[in-house]
């Protein structure tokens, strides 16, 4: 039987731990540039003590592994110590990188500015969301169509990372399929949401054996998923 868009494994999906989710969106969640994994700087204890505050912009190319490349930061007022401190958690960040019409990442630019306040004497520590290029209207609404499944194969938690006694409960990632006209997958490409190395091989996999229903042109779909371990 024939699935209808969105509504992918809700019911069969969920009643097994072993398996993958794939949930319902209420809407496309790309966005070329944004903050898909943020770790935030610890506020320095020095700067804290001389009751420094300000902000640090950066800003720069974003490669198709959602990391930046050679950011530049401007900080304001200039402080030694917050600008070590960001810099100290950028290898952790990733941002999305740029997603063409035939579902491949290409690099893009992003800024993303981190602000440290003190307030009442405790000190804290915010930040903005990533201002990027605007998505490519075309594709957003090629993610937007409705499509139909007639064939699936449900990701299910990798049993090598279900060992780890750290493993997320839920570890909710994006894939992107582009589909031929033929409703075969051409290419998955994954998101680099926190924890997508764990999940992806089993996701690209998996998402391969799909089958849609052949369209004149084919399309880029948006897949969410949810692994859960329990």
């Amino acid at each position: 039987m024939r699935s209808p868009a969105w509504t992918i494994g809700l019911a069969s999906a969920c009643v097994l731990a072993s398996l993958a989710c794939v949930a319902q969106t209420p809407k496309v969640q790309y966005a070329e540039g944004q903050l898909l994994v943020l770790v935030a700087p610890d506020y320095p204890p020095e700067a804290v003590k001389k009751g420094e505050t300000g902000s640090v912009i950066v800003e720069g190319k974003v490669k198709v592994d959602g990391r930046f490349q050679n950011p530049t930061l401007t900080v304001s007022p200039p402080s030694a110590a917050l600008e070590d401190a960001v810099r100290g958690v950028l290898k952790y960040w990733r941002m999305q990188p740029r997603l063409d019409r035939d579902c491949t990442f290409r690099e893009t630019q992003a800024r993303v500015t981190i602000w440290f306040d003190i307030d009442a004497g405790t000190p804290k520590v915010s930040y903005s969301r990533s201002l990027a290029p605007a998505p490519d209207p075309a594709l957003v609404e090629q993610m937007q169509q409705r499509y139909e499944i007639l064939s699936r194969r449900e990701p299910v938690y990798p049993w090598n990372v279900s060992r780890n006694p750290n493993a997320p409960e839920v570890a909710s990632q994006v894939a992107y399929v582009r589909v031929g006209p033929d409703g075969l997958v051409r290419n998955v490409k994954v998101a680099p949401k926190r924890y997508f190395g764990e999940f992806e091989e089993e996701l690209v996999w998996s998402l391969k054996q799909w089958r849609f229903t052949p369209s004149a042109k084919g399309l880029c779909a948006e897949i969410p998923v949810d692994f859960r371990l329990n």
